[in-house]
């Protein structure tokens, strides 16, 4: 046994005696307490993850941009996706990091939804989408929601089939963050009039679940994650089990949950300890948290003029394509 391991149990054994003189060890279990003891903090584990399995989180805004857990910085890369003319605005990436859907702008004014896969093109075009803004990819890719201009001139949330082409409308005024869907693809939870909702696409209904911002659905399909007054919440689906996940400063965004549900992204601004201390400007930090032991740092920091549309990506191709291409230059 390295010494590591053996002065970890013993500071466990301590802790317990000093428990047990207290008689609190009744239901602790001294394998179980030593082994949940995290062995990294949470920025830690996510470089680890970063190496082996090219775990990343990802925004699409001009090119691909992902955050280097190591260096605490956004590469990115600002090759076109579309030939011809146009500019590749905001837009989002599915959890493999081989589809992209974007707000294509064409000849200054024209405006329209584009798809695209990263490797072999197979470029799609929806032009009577106007305007798309935040995006929000089904776990099997066929059905994205967001918030567009359709018809022009009314910004409706609404639900789009990528092989029928067919489009419906789930709100007005609605909108949703990256990680909206249901992981059968049934249902997706959006925000409107400053609550949670849940839209069953069959149905065609929504139902209120709670007064909030910012819902996104946890990887795992067990838990809705809510943003209100400075608290991020969980509930479940059906609107039962409502419990506070962690609450924090001058948070402005969901959370973006890792594939395995047990990380979380969020964005907030700088607190006043935070450098660099710029006199009207709050730089704005990218933070992870493992919601298991609280553990939580920053991974990038920028002066964001729009909210970027985060999701985690799982691509150690995309990862090593997008560094070249950044070092290249």
């Amino acid at each position: 046994m390295s010494s590591h391991r053996q002065s970890e149990i013993s500071i466990v054994g301590v802790v317990l005696c000093v428990l047990a003189g207290f008689g609190l060890t009744n239901h602790i279990s001294f394998i179980a307490f030593s082994q949940s003891l995290p062995r990294e903090n949470v920025r830690a584990e996510l470089i680890r993850l970063q190496a082996q399995e090219g775990l990343t989180l990802a925004h699409f805004y001009r090119g691909i941009s992902f955050v280097n857990f190591a260096h605490r910085w956004e590469t990115p890369t600002k090759e076109s996706l579309v030939e011809g003319t146009g500019v590749e605005l905001e837009g989002s990436i599915t959890p493999d990091g081989n589809d992209i859907a974007f707000n294509l702008i064409r000849f200054v004014v024209k405006s329209s939804l584009g798809i695209v896969h990263r490797d072999s093109g197979g470029f799609q075009e929806f032009p009577n989408i106007i305007a798309p803004y935040g995006i929000c990819w089904s776990y099997d890719k066929s059905n994205l929601a967001m918030s567009a201009q359709s018809p022009p001139g009314n910004r409706n949330l609404i639900l789009l089939n990528r092989v029928t082409k067919e489009t419906q409308q789930v709100a007005d005024k609605g909108t949703v963050t990256s990680q909206c869907w249901s992981a059968d693809g049934k249902h997706i939870v959006y925000e409107a009039d400053d609550s949670i909702r849940v839209y069953d696409i069959d149905r065609k209904e929504s139902r209120v679940l709670a007064k909030g911002k910012y819902p996104s659905w946890s990887a795992d399909g067990q838990w809705l994650a809510f943003l209100d007054n400075g608290t991020y919440y969980a509930i479940t689906p059906s609107g039962e089990g409502r419990r506070v996940l962690f609450k924090t400063k001058k948070a402005f965004s969901g959370l973006w949950w890792s594939p395995d549900s047990r990380i979380v992204a969020y964005l907030s601004q700088n607190t006043m300890f935070e450098r660099p201390l710029i006199m009207d400007v709050e730089p704005v930090r990218l933070r992870v948290r493992r919601l298991a032991d609280g553990s939580e740092d920053w991974v990038t920091q920028d002066f964001l003029s729009y909210l970027p549309n985060y999701q985690w990506v799982t691509n150690k191709d995309l990862v090593n394509t997008v560094e070249s291409s950044a070092h290249s230059k």
